[in-house]
C-alpha cells in the first residue's frame, strides 16, 4: 500500500511546483491531497503588521508606504489597466504548470483552498485525506492542531541551516553576514519555529558574485532533492531524527529597508528608491499620454521622417536575474505592447525600405538578440512566433554548439547554455534572421587588425556553411563606441556584411547609417511603460544623454548604458 502524504503550502512558486513534481514521481508514495493557504489576511491584522513595521523601521516606513500607495494610484489613473501575461503564457507554453492548483488538476490530486491552514476547515480537510505524513512548503506559522493531524505528524522544508538560520527570508541573512555557505534543513514540525528534530540537511557554497536570487535558486534545487529523500526515508521506515543544538539567537525575520539597502550596496545591485520610481512613472505617463509625444510624432509625419528603434535583448528565461536577462512574463508584456502600438519589422526590411526612400511612419521597431544563448530558441522564439513578430539573432559562431562560457559570464552565479547549430537552423527556418556576432566574442578594437578580420570572416563563413544561405548583418561584440575602429568597420563591410550594429543605445533617424545601426539594450527592469518611454526617446537615460552628447556628433539619438539601455556583452 502506498505511503500517503498531504502537502500544506501557501506558495505557487517554481520551487514549490518542483517539489510537488519530485514527490509525484516517488515509487510507492502517493500525494493524498494538497491544502492551499490562500493567504487571506484581515484588515485588523494588516494594520497590526503595518504598525509593527513602523515601530521597527521608523516613521519613514509609514510615509513611504503612503506615498507609494497614493502615487501608484495616481499613475495608474493615467495608464491602461495592468497587463496580465498569464493567459497568453498558457497559450504559448501549454505544457507549463504555473500554479499548485493546475498541477493538482493535471495529476488528479485532491486540492482544497482555505483562508488559513490554522482554521477548523483546513484541519477538517487534512483529516479527510487520512495521510501518513504532512509536508509543509512555504506557509505561515502552523499550530499543533494543524501540523499534528497526519498520522506521523508533519515535516517542513526550511531553506536555512539550523539552529543558526531559523526564520526567513532564505539566503538573505547568510549573504548579509558574509557566510561562505548556506543550507537547507528538512525537520519535524514542532510548536517552536524551525526547532524540530533534523531529518536531513545539506549545504551549498556562496560564490563571490552570488546574489540573493541566485543563492535562493541553489537552495531551491537542493531542497527538492532533500525533501524527496526524506519522504523516501519515511516510506521505507528508516527515519533517524537528530535533535537540534540549542539556538544562540532568536529566529531571523524580514529585513528592514536599511538592511536591504546595505546588502544591495555590498552586492553592487542597489534598487531604485520607491519614491523615485513613482515620480519617474508619473513623468512617463504624463509625457506619453497627455500630448507632448503625440505632437512630436505629428511633426515627424508632416516631415515624413522616421525614428527606427532597434531593441537589443540577450537572454529570456526565468532562472536568472541580471542586466542581460528578461523574464518570460516581461518579454510577453513587451511583445504584447509592441504588437498593439508600433510597426515591428525585420532588420533587413528596415535597411531595404530605407534604401528605397519609403516612408515607414513616425516610429518603427526592430527586435534583435546578441550572443546566442539556448533560451533564445527555447523561450524567446515561441513567444515571438505567437505574436508573429520578426527578430534577428546575432550569434557568436565559435561558441555555438559548445559548452564554453562567454567571458562576461565568467563571474556569474548562473550557468547558461549556448545555442546548437540545429537550433540556429530551426530559427532560420521559422523565418527569423541570423546575423554574426563575431567568432569568439572578442573585442575587435583590442586585437590586431588581422585578428579582427579573422574573427569577422571566419564567423561569416561558418554561419553560411551551417545555414546554406548568406549572412548580411554584423553586430560587433560589446557594442560600445570604443569597441570598434573605422578600419575594422571597413573590414566588416569588405567581408560582405551590409549592416554593422552597435549597442550603446539610441534611436536611428532614417536614413539609416549602415556602418552604425544603434541599438537600445532592454532587460527585465523595463516594464511596458518604460519600454514605451525608451522607444519615444524620453526615458531618463535618453534625456540625460541629451545634455551630455555634443550636438554635432552623430545623426542618431545616442545614449549611454543604463539599467534599461545596457551595452551588449
Amino acid at each position: 500500500m502506498a505511503f500517503k502524504i498531504a502537502v500544506l503550502t501557501a506558495s505557487n512558486s517554481a520551487s514549490t511546483l518542483a517539489c510537488l513534481n519530485q514527490l509525484q514521481q516517488l515509487q510507492d508514495v502517493s500525494i493524498a491531497g494538497v491544502v492551499f493557504d490562500d493567504g487571506a489576511t484581515s484588515f485588523r491584522l494588516r494594520l497590526k503588521q503595518l504598525w509593527k513595521r513602523t515601530r521597527r523601521e521608523g516613521i519613514g516606513y509609514l510615509i513611504t508606504r503612503i506615498l507609494r500607495t497614493v502615487g501608484g494610484t495616481a499613475v495608474s489613473s493615467l495608464m491602461p489597466h495592468p497587463f496580465d501575461p498569464m493567459p497568453l503564457r498558457r497559450q504559448i507554453f501549454p505544457e507549463e504548470c504555473r500554479s499548485v492548483h493546475e498541477f493538482c488538476e493535471r495529476h488528479k490530486i485532491p486540492y482544497a483552498s482555505v483562508a488559513s491552514l490554522n482554521t477548523i476547515e483546513a484541519q477538517r480537510q487534512l483529516r479527510e485525506l487520512n495521510a501518513d505524513l504532512g509536508v509543509v512548503i512555504g506557509t505561515r506559522i502552523l499550530q499543533p492542531s494543524t501540523f499534528g493531524v497526519p498520522r506521523l505528524g508533519s515535516i517542513n522544508v526550511h531553506k536555512g541551516k539550523v539552529p543558526d538560520y531559523r526564520g526567513q527570508p532564505p539566503g538573505f541573512w547568510e549573504l548579509y553576514n558574509g557566510e561562505k555557505e548556506a543550507g537547507v534543513t528538512i525537520h519535524t514540525v514542532v510548536a517552536k519555529l524551525d526547532a524540530g528534530p533534523i531529518l536531513r540537511e545539506g549545504r551549498v557554497p556562496i560564490g563571490p558574485s552570488e546574489t540573493e536570487h541566485s543563492l535562493r535558486g541553489k537552495l531551491d534545487a537542493l531542497a527538492v532533492d532533500l525533501l524527496a529523500d526524506t519522504v523516501r526515508d519515511f516510506a521505507d521506515d528508516r527515519v533517524t531524527p537528530k535533535s537540534q543544538p540549542a539556538a544562540s539567537r532568536a529566529p531571523y525575520t524580514t529585513p528592514t529597508r536599511r538592511e536591504r539597502a546595505i546588502l544591495e550596496q555590498r552586492l553592487g545591485v542597489p534598487m531604485e528608491p520607491p519614491f523615485r520610481r513613482v515620480l519617474k512613472r508619473a513623468f512617463y505617463a504624463w509625457a506619453l499620454y497627455t500630448g507632448p509625444i503625440g505632437l512630436r510624432n505629428v511633426w515627424l509625419r508632416l516631415r515624413r521622417r522616421t525614428r527606427c528603434t532597434v531593441l537589443l535583448y540577450h537572454r529570456v528565461n526565468d532562472f536568472s536575474q541580471d542586466s542581460l536577462t528578461t523574464s518570460l512574463n516581461r518579454f510577453i508584456e513587451h511583445l504584447h505592447f509592441l504588437k498593439r502600438r508600433y510597426p515591428v519589422i525585420a532588420l533587413s526590411d528596415a535597411v531595404r525600405l530605407d534604401s528605397t526612400g519609403a516612408y515607414l511612419g513616425p516610429n518603427v521597431v526592430v527586435i534583435t538578440f546578441d550572443d546566442g544563448y539556448a533560451d533564445n530558441f527555447e523561450c524567446a522564439a515561441p513567444i515571438l512566433r505567437h505574436f508573429g513578430l520578426p527578430a534577428t539573432f546575432f550569434v557568436s559562431a565559435g561558441l555555438v554548439g559548445t559548452a564554453d562560457r562567454f567571458a562576461h559570464d565568467g563571474r556569474s552565479p548562473y550557468r547558461f547554455g549556448n545555442l546548437r547549430w540545429d537550433e540556429v537552423r530551426a530559427l532560420r527556418d521559422a523565418g527569423f534572421e541570423i546575423g554574426s556576432h563575431g567568432w569568439g566574442h572578442r573585442n575587435l578594437a583590442d586585437c590586431t587588425l588581422d585578428d579582427a578580420q579573422k574573427e569577422v570572416v571566419s564567423s561569416r563563413e561558418r554561419i553560411q556553411q551551417e545555414l546554406g544561405s548568406s549572412v548580411r548583418s554584423f553586430a560587433y561584440p560589446f557594442g560600445g563606441r570604443t569597441d570598434i575602429t573605422p578600419a575594422v568597420i571597413d573590414g566588416i563591410r569588405g567581408a560582405g556584411f551590409d549592416v554593422v550594429a552597435s549597442a550603446y543605445g539610441g534611436t536611428n533617424i532614417v536614413p539609416l547609417d549602415p556602418n552604425n545601426v544603434v541599438r537600445s539594450g532592454i532587460n527585465d527592469r523595463a516594464d511596458a511603460l518604460t519600454l514605451h518611454a525608451e522607444i519615444e526617446g524620453i526615458s531618463l537615460a535618453r534625456l540625460r544623454a541629451c545634455f551630455r552628447t555634443p550636438p554635432n556628433t552623430r545623426r542618431t539619438e545616442q545614449v549611454s548604458a543604463s539599467p534599461v539601455a545596457v551595452e551588449s556583452q
